[in-house]
C-alpha cells in the first residue's frame, strides 16, 4: 500500500480524517504565515518585488516539510497503531522532525539560493525556528485529530462488543437449552440408561458440564483455549452418543497454543453449525477437524454435505464470532467454503496475564 494513501477509508484509518482539503488549503496558508511571523517581513511582504519569489520559496519549504512529515506519520502509524502506542509514536515523530527538518533545511537552502537563485537572505536560526514550528504545528493537528478519531472508534467498538456479547450469551443459551438439544440429549440418555448405567452416568456428567460451562463462562470476555476445548469434548461426547460413529471429531492442538485465548462459546457455535446444517449418516459421516494452521489461527473444518433446510441459516452465529473478535484483534476471522468443505479460522489471542508479565 502506498504511503500516499489515495483511498479515503485508509486516510481515515491512518490519518484520522480526510486531509485532502487540509493539504490543499493548509500548505499555501502556512507558506504565507511563516514569512510574516518569523522573517520580519510583516505586511510589507505584499509590496516588494520579491513577494512572488519569497512566497514560492516559502511554499516549497512548507510543501517539502509537510509532505515528508505526513508520509512518516503514516509509516509510523502503520507500525504503531492505536492508543497503546501513542507515546512511542510521538517520540519517533519528534526525532524525525529534528533530523528531517535539519537535513532538508540545508538541502533546500543550497538548491533554492545557490542553485536556483532565490533570495533566501534569512538568518539561519530563524529558518530553523520556522521549520520546527511548522512541523510541530502540523504534528499537533495530525496527532490530535488521529487520537480523537481513535477515541470515537474505540467507543463505537465497545458498544458493538457489548451488543455482540449479549447476543453471544443469548445465542449460546438458545443453542444449548433449546428444546431440540434438550430433547435429543434426554432421549439418548433414556436409550442408554437401561443398557449401560456406567455410560449413562458419564453421559449425565458431560451434560451437566456442558450446561455449567454455559452458565459460568457466558459473561467472560476471553477464556483459555484449553477450557473451551475441554467444554467441546463434553459437548462432542453427547453428540457422538446420538450420532455414534457417523460423527468423527479430531482435535489436534499442541500444548503451546492451549494457553492462548478465544472468545467463549466460539467453538460451540462452529460445531453446532456443522452438525445442524450437514447430513450425518452411515453413508455420509460428518468429519470435524480442529487444528492450528500456519498463520497460528485455530481452524474448525468439516466436510460439506448440506442437508435440506426446513429453516434457512441466518448466519447469526458467524456474525457474532466475527464482531466479538473485531473488538480484541485486527486479525480477521477467515471463512472459506468450497465444494467439499467448510472452514473457519479464528485468531488466538494472548491472555491478559501473559501480556502484563
Amino acid at each position: 500500500m502506498s504511503l500516499l494513501i489515495l483511498n479515503k477509508q485508509e486516510r481515515l484509518r491512518y490519518i484520522g480524517f480526510d486531509d485532502t482539503l487540509f493539504l490543499i488549503l493548509g500548505i499555501p496558508v502556512l507558506a504565507l504565515f511563516v514569512p510574516i511571523a518569523f522573517f520580519d517581513y510583516g505586511v510589507d511582504i505584499f509590496k516588494g518585488q520579491n513577494f512572488l519569489m519569497n512566497y514560492i520559496e516559502s511554499m516549497i519549504h512548507v510543501m517539502v516539510y509537510w509532505v515528508g512529515f505526513r508520509t512518516f506519520v503514516i509509516y509510523v502509524r502503520k507500525k504503531y497503531e492505536g492508543f497503546g502506542h501513542t507515546r512511542k509514536r510521538i517520540m519517533y515523530e519528534f526525532i524525525f522532525i529534528l533530523f528531517y527538518g535539519g537535513i532538508m533545511s540545508t538541502v533546500l537552502k543550497y538548491l533554492l539560493k545557490d542553485y536556483c537563485g532565490f533570495p533566501a537572505d534569512v538568518a539561519p536560526y530563524k529558518g530553523f525556528i520556522a521549520t520546527y514550528f511548522s512541523s510541530i504545528f502540523v504534528l499537533s493537528i495530525y496527532e490530535g485529530l488521529y487520537l480523537y478519531h481513535q477515541n470515537k472508534e474505540n467507543i463505537l467498538k465497545q458498544e458493538q462488543f457489548k451488543r455482540a456479547h449479549i447476543q453471544s450469551q443469548l445465542q449460546g443459551l438458545r443453542d444449548q437449552v433449546n428444546p431440540h438439544f434438550l430433547f435429543n440429549s434426554l432421549n439418548t440418555l433414556t436409550n442408554i440408561i437401561h443398557e449401560d448405567k456406567t455410560l449413562a452416568t458419564s453421559f449425565l456428567k458431560n451434560m451437566s458440564d456442558v450446561y455449567r460451562y454455559i452458565l459460568e463462562k457466558r459473561d467472560e470476555q476471553l477464556i483459555p483455549l484449553k477450557d473451551e476445548i475441554q467444554f467441546i469434548e463434553s459437548y462432542v461426547f453427547l453428540q457422538k452418543e446420538r450420532f455414534k460413529n457417523n460423527l468423527e471429531v479430531t482435535i489436534e492442538v499442541s500444548d503451546y497454543f492451549l494457553e492462548k485465548c478465544v472468545v467463549p462459546l466460539s467453538l460451540q457455535i462452529l460445531f453446532e453449525n456443522a452438525i445442524k446444517h450437514n447430513i450425518i449418516s452411515g453413508k455420509y459421516p460428518l468429519q470435524i477437524n480442529v487444528f492450528v494452521d500456519s498463520d497460528k489461527k485455530l481452524v474448525v473444518r468439516n466436510n460439506l454435505q448440506i442437508k435440506s433446510q426446513s429453516m434457512p441459516s441466518t448466519g447469526v452465529g458467524l456474525k457474532n464470532i466475527i464482531s466479538r473478535y473485531a473488538f480484541f484483534t485486527n486479525q480477521s476471522v477467515d471463512v472459506v467454503e468450497t465444494e467439499n468443505e467448510f472452514k473457519v479460522a479464528i485468531p488466538l489471542i494472548e491472555s491478559p496475564e501473559m501480556k502484563s508479565e
